[in-house]
């Protein structure tokens, strides 16, 4: 398959069908990969009938958008509300989920990331309450680069084999409780486009004619990711692919 085609509705339909017979939500921050995800699940919705007849529920839609305005840069807060108006317009239901208070100087990007699930987490539970506390799970955009970037980033904490096996399409992510004390459940994240590159997800939204937005963040050397990302460029000339490396990590 060419790297820069498209992604056909086979390939949607197959990550896709164990996961829409019933309510989901999807986590958008605006970039290339999160508004590829809505584009892929919201088509994913024309595919996959819903199948578990306890979820589906009057007046609660099968597909809903969290976005979360981090707080940490100028512009956060357009951001968040450009992704309502993508969502919106595509006919999904967005909600804004704000990380207030004071923010670390140190370990952003992992503090931001525990931020973001609990933020979602809450709000999926809150959401649930009317129809029989029922949580949907989330849906993330990580592909395989993000898989082999996090094989590398655990390589160099010297990981045992558990670690290095990476992320999996199924996660469970452990959050506190709720702010007025209520216990929810662990958020359950799934995560369908970990065997397609970015570059299928990128051609997948030209295809649609659809835009995205860069984080700035996403390429200051200040983040270990980021750095990874780039050693990555090196490795390939290596012949040490980012499919190489996630094939290794499943």
């Amino acid at each position: 398959m060419d790297a820069d085609e498209p992604l056909s509705d086979d390939e949607i339909r197959a990550p896709f069908e164990p996961l829409l017979g019933a309510p989901m939500a999807v986590a958008v921050s605006g970039g290339a990969d999160s508004m590829a995800l809505m584009h892929i699940a919201q088509r994913a919705l024309d595919l996959v009938p819903p199948t578990v007849e306890g979820m589906r529920l009057p007046g609660r839609p099968r597909l809903i958008v969290l976005t979360v305005d981090h707080g940490l840069r100028t512009g956060s807060a357009d951001d968040a509300a450009w992704v309502v108006s993508r969502a919106e317009a595509s006919g999904l239901p967005c909600r804004v989920l704000a990380w207030t208070g004071d923010k670390p100087t140190q370990g952003i990007q992992a503090a931001a990331r525990a931020a973001r699930y609990q933020l979602m987490h809450d709000a999926l539970v809150e959401e649930a309450r009317p129809y029989h506390n029922l949580v949907r799970p989330l849906l993330t955009a990580h592909h395989y680069e993000d898989q082999a970037e996090t094989f590398l980033m655990r390589l160099a904490r010297g990981s045992g084999i558990d670690g290095l096996s990476a992320m999996q399409e199924t996660a469970l992510i452990e959050t506190a409780t709720m702010p007025n004390g209520a216990y929810g459940v662990q958020l359950t994240v799934h995560r369908p486009l970990l065997d397609f590159p970015k570059s299928r997800l990128i051609a997948t939204l030209k295809a649609a004619d659809l835009e995205w937005r860069e984080d700035p963040s996403n390429a200051h050397d200040d983040f270990e990711r980021v750095r990874v990302r780039k050693a990555l460029v090196t490795l390939a000339e290596l012949g040490v692919t980012s499919d190489s490396i996630a094939r290794s990590a499943s």
